[in-house]
C-alpha cells in the first residue's frame, strides 16, 4: 500500500478487502478465459466450452464492468496490485498434487477395503514415479 486510502479505514480492513478483491480478480480471468473459448484437453481431464456466443459477450461485458468497480475501489483506497509468479503457484500446485496422489498408494487404500497384492505391485510403482515427478517439476522451477 504505497500512500494512505482516501477514506477512513484501517489496516485489518484494509488487508481484507486487497484480498479479498485481489481473488475476485484473479477469479473474473479465469472466466474470462471460457469467455474466450478457452477448453482444457488432457488424459483424464477435458472441459467442454459449452457457452453459447452470446454468453460469451454478456460474460465478457460482465466481467469489464466488474473489474471497472474494482479499479474504482483500488484508486479509492490505494491498494497495490498483487503479482501472483507462475513459479510459486507451480510449485504450490505440484506441492498440493503430490499430497493427493500419495495417498493414492495401496497402503492408503485400506481404509476403502482390502487392496489385493495385484493392485499394489501394479499401482505403488506408478504411483511412486508419478510422486517423484511431481518432486522433479517443483525442483526445476526451484533451481534455475
Amino acid at each position: 500500500m504505497n500512500e494512505k486510502p482516501i477514506v477512513e479505514i484501517n489496516d485489518n480492513q484494509l488487508r481484507r478487502i486487497g484480498v479479498s478483491l485481489g481473488l475476485l480478480d484473479q477469479g473474473l480471468c479465469e472466466i474470462r478465459q471460457w469467455a474466450e473459448g478457452h477448453e482444457y484437453q488432457s488424459v483424464l481431464y477435458h472441459e467442454r466450452n459449452d457457452l453459447a456466443p452470446h454468453q460469451k459477450m454478456k460474460i465478457l461485458m460482465v466481467i469489464g464492468e466488474i473489474q471497472g468497480l474494482i479499479v474504482d475501489l483500488r484508486d479509492l483506497l490505494n491498494l497495490d496490485e498483487r503479482i501472483i509468479e507462475a513459479s510459486r503457484t507451480i510449485r504450490a500446485q505440484c506441492s498440493m498434487l503430490w499430497e493427493q496422489v500419495s495417498e493414492l498408494q495401496s497402503r492408503h487404500l485400506k481404509g476403502y477395503g482390502k487392496v489385493s497384492p495385484s493392485l499394489a505391485e501394479s499401482l505403488d510403482p506408478k504411483i511412486k514415479k508419478i510422486m517423484e515427478s511431481l518432486i522433479n517439476l517443483s525442483d526445476t522451477i526451484t533451481y534455475k
